[in-house]
């Protein structure tokens, strides 16, 4: 975009106009003086701009919602001749002021920036607008450089106070601290006896052959997993602030995903968005790609989580462990929820701290059977709180 200050255009007219009708040495060298002002200008001011180049630069490591993202930007002028002034404005970055500097030849300006993303995300890096313009002011030109170059915000997650939401046995030596209840009718091998444990459990015959305690060693009636739901019905977030509580949600699903899946439990995540989706996260180090998978996903949704639920039961053994984490619920959620509590399906529901929900949906919720909690944070720790 070119700019050119009118009033020294009009300025030369006249000076050209008094000049030719009135003549004279001094009236023409005013004249071209300021005819060579402008013509400078737009020189100094068009070679500077072929000459501009613009880098961006970004620590190449993780970042989180609420981590504070450093930006350099460094702005070099390759050419023989300076420019009187520049002005940049890292669009990256909202609200961000406008920097005004003088560029050498053959030097360099940087600009060291940051921001907190509060919304998870990929962040384009840049544009970068500059502003050039001369000494006088007479003539400027505005360019946007683009950087090919983006930021991937993940969602922020805590570490979690050490809570349990399920039944608990230990088996044997398993070093799982969530498996179901035993399946007492598949004996799957023999252990030592470990003080404490009922004496129902012992293998008398093979005790007596070893001349030490054995007892029976059985398989589980579960598997080791958690099935997560997270609600991304588009009508729950569909206000001004929708983002910043679907965000909320993300928090409590990823912070709780972290804390099972250090716990050596499986972790299944369904996401009721316009196109559904799940994935099966195994092991800590897949840890990432959930979080990845959260970047990619909005709450965009057009089906409520609990028909979504509904939908996909017939997938589950009525002995997993479901957890929901929902921003709101409403009468007919609370109904859904009833109901599927009533064929036998074991749930937990996490809401945000700040959920308001009504009278009528509290007294339904209370005769099913389910748990509820909400999920408070401080001081980088989340914590689970049965709501009361």
């Amino acid at each position: 975009m070119y700019r050119i200050k009118k009033h020294f255009i009009f300025l030369i007219i006249f000076l050209y106009l008094i000049a030719y009708f009135q003549g004279g040495r001094i009236l023409y060298l005013t004249f071209y003086f300021f005819s060579a002002s402008i013509l400078l200008s737009i020189f100094i001011v068009l070679r500077g701009v072929n000459n501009i180049s613009v880098y961006q630069m970004v620590d190449n490591k993780e970042f989180y919602v609420g981590d504070v993202v450093d930006i350099q930007t460094k702005i070099y002028n390759e050419g023989l001749i300076p420019i009187p002034k520049v002005i940049a404005q890292n669009l990256t970055i909202e609200n961000n002021e406008v920097i005004l500097f003088l560029l050498k030849p053959l030097a360099s300006f940087v600009i060291e920036q940051s921001f907190v993303p509060k919304i998870k995300g990929r962040y384009a890096l840049g544009p970068v607008k500059i502003v050039l313009k001369d000494f006088f002011e007479i003539f400027e030109i505005e360019r946007n450089y683009f950087e090919k170059k983006e930021i991937v915000i993940y969602p922020r997650f805590y570490c979690m106070k050490n809570f349990n939401l399920f039944s608990k046995k230990d088996i044997g030596f398993s070093k799982s601290i969530f498996k179901g209840v035993e399946d007492l009718t598949e004996i799957v091998g023999i252990r030592k006896y470990v003080y404490g444990e009922s004496l129902k459990k012992v293998h008398w015959k093979i005790s007596a052959k070893k001349k030490a305690l054995y007892v029976k060693n059985f398989d589980s009636s579960t598997t080791n997993n958690l099935i997560l739901f997270v609600d991304c019905y588009k009508e729950n977030y569909n206000r001004k602030d929708g983002l910043f509580y679907f965000e909320k949600v993300l928090e409590i699903s990823s912070s709780i995903a972290y804390f099972y899946l250090n716990s050596n439990t499986e972790i299944e995540i369904y996401f009721n968005t316009k196109l559904p989706l799940n994935s099966n996260i195994k092991k800590p180090n897949e840890f990432l790609r959930l979080l990845e998978i959260m970047v990619e996903t909005n709450p965009d949704g057009n089906k409520k989580i609990s028909d979504y639920m509904k939908s996909e039961l017939g997938n589950m053994s009525k002995n997993t462990n479901i957890l929901l984490i929902l921003n709101s619920i409403d009468l007919t959620d609370a109904i859904n929820l009833r109901e599927i509590c009533d064929i036998g399906y074991k749930l937990n529901i996490i809401i945000p701290e700040d959920t308001i929900l009504s009278e009528e949906t509290m007294n339904i919720l209370r005769t099913s059977n389910l748990v509820m909690y909400i999920f408070r944070t401080s001081n980088n720790l989340g914590e689970l709180v049965l709501y009361e």
